[in-house]
């Protein structure tokens, strides 16, 4: 399974009863724009109050998931790094094992 490559932005639009957390753009053929992911603070697809998330986490989730290409690309680079460095006969440390389990999360593996 694969991701559409970064960077990716976030841009804050509004709507007719919130905003909308604009997440990507994805691209699509021929080179045009596919979409985007939405995360919607609105009273329609939000749900405010106790039973649900506040719009300061939702804002929260879509600066997370902007960053996940970024995360990826260079927990992927700290691990390779980690690899070269340590030698054959070493144990796996915990941090690199949390790391390949956070890679294998985000790539489907």
């Amino acid at each position: 399974m694969s991701h559409t490559t970064g960077p990716w932005t976030l841009e804050t639009v509004k709507t007719q009863v919130g905003v909308c957390h604009k997440i990507g753009p994805f691209p699509g053929t021929c080179g045009r724009e596919m979409g985007h992911a939405c995360i919607y603070v609105d009273g329609i697809h939000s749900f405010p109050g106790p039973h649900g998330p506040k719009e300061e986490e939702l804002l929260a989730n879509a600066r997370l998931m902007t960053a996940a290409p970024d995360l990826l690309a260079a927990l992927q680079r700290c691990l390779a790094h980690f690899d070269n460095i340590r030698p054959v006969e070493c144990d796996e440390s915990p941090m690199a094992a949390q790391a390949r389990r956070a890679i294998r999360k985000a790539t489907g593996q």
